[in-house]
């Protein structure tokens, strides 16, 4: 099967190495078409991505109260429970989000 392989479908292809190559060149050639304006559109989206998430309104301490009002599974013997809360060293706390 190999053989046949090779000899059929693989046969006048270019190597892996070849194929890389040249699709390193065509990504080189379509960033260098693109110019700074792939950087600066790329500032755009960042900004405002940071915008959109700046508008997030969570009401943190209604979050932590319904977070405690759910009952959580009981954890299997023999296997511990990780446990976290804002009293940790570096717990973030409020705003940590």
């Amino acid at each position: 099967k190999k053989d046949y392989i090779a000899q059929t479908m693989l046969q006048g292809q270019p190597s892996l190495g070849e194929r890389i190559n040249e699709m390193k060149k065509r990504e080189a050639a379509r960033r260098a078409g693109r110019g700074g304006d792939a950087e600066a559109q790329e500032k755009l989206n960042q900004m405002e991505y940071v915008r959109g998430v700046s508008a997030w309104d969570f009401d943190v301490a209604q979050l932590k109260a319904e977070a405690r009002k759910e009952e959580l599974p009981p954890v299997p013997e023999g296997q511990e429970m990780l446990v976290c809360s804002d009293e940790t060293e570096g717990g973030g706390g409020e705003g940590g989000l």
